[in-house]
């Protein structure tokens, strides 16, 4: 993607800061880095409708989406805690809600022999790509990732990385785009899924490019400590 594809605004207080953003994005995986408390869920919040403050917008694709409720505006939102239906199995989660088959899915995201299995007897990291694969089911026009690997092992986080970007190049090849905006405060998940990196503190973004230019100090105190 070259053109921006969403366009967020917002000037508004959100607990004990202020979240000054106007930006826009255009990048088939972007990244939001930074400290904990500094605004990057509260955006992510903002644009899947779940926080609506009075001075905000967000275009999606030439869409005015600002008033829309969370459910008619085709972005999936998977938080860091998985929150599933307790009552339903594995597949009767990534049913739920879901516009295209699901049995793919379950085996590109490792669930097929879980299928039937309940929500209660997963792992933390299983229960998560159930998330993943239920929010990948709708065909969502964009994925909205808050720190949706915290937990994880190193090599799952990188099997889910591999796979969201087989997933984004198959939707592409469709003629219909995934892009994914995630949050996370981890360097080397930074450079290993983001084209594109809004690095945020306090409410604003204080720096914006590929991970080699906006992470160089994070990258150098990276390696120097392994």
């Amino acid at each position: 993607m070259t053109q921006p594809f969403l366009h967020v605004r917002c000037d508004a207080p959100v607990g004990t800061l202020r979240l000054c953003i106007d930006e826009r994005i255009h990048a088939d995986w972007t990244v939001l880095f930074g400290p904990s408390g500094s605004g990057k869920s509260s955006l992510l919040r903002l644009l899947a409708g779940l926080w609506r403050p009075r001075d905000a917008s967000v275009l999606l694709h030439g869409q005015d989406l600002t008033l829309l409720p969370p459910h008619r505006r085709s972005i999936a939102f998977v938080a860091q805690t998985p929150s599933l239906f307790p009552h339903l199995t594995v597949r009767g989660n990534v049913a739920f809600g879901a516009r295209t088959p699901i049995d793919p899915l379950l085996e590109t995201f490792g669930l097929a022999s879980l299928a039937y299995a309940g929500i209660r007897t997963l792992s933390g990291g299983e229960a998560q790509r159930v998330s993943i694969a239920r929010a990948i089911a709708t065909e969502p026009h964009l994925l909205l990732l808050d720190e949706s690997f915290t937990g994880m092992h190193r090599n799952l986080r990188r099997q889910l990385t591999v796979i969201l970007r087989q997933i984004q190049q198959q939707r592409a090849s469709a003629g219909s785009p995934l892009p994914i905006l995630s949050v996370t405060h981890d360097v080397a998940e930074t450079f290993a899924c983001a084209d594109d990196v809004l690095r945020i503190e306090d409410g604003h973004v204080l720096a914006r490019g590929n991970a080699t230019a906006v992470l160089a100090q994070e990258r150098a105190d990276l390696i120097s400590g392994l």
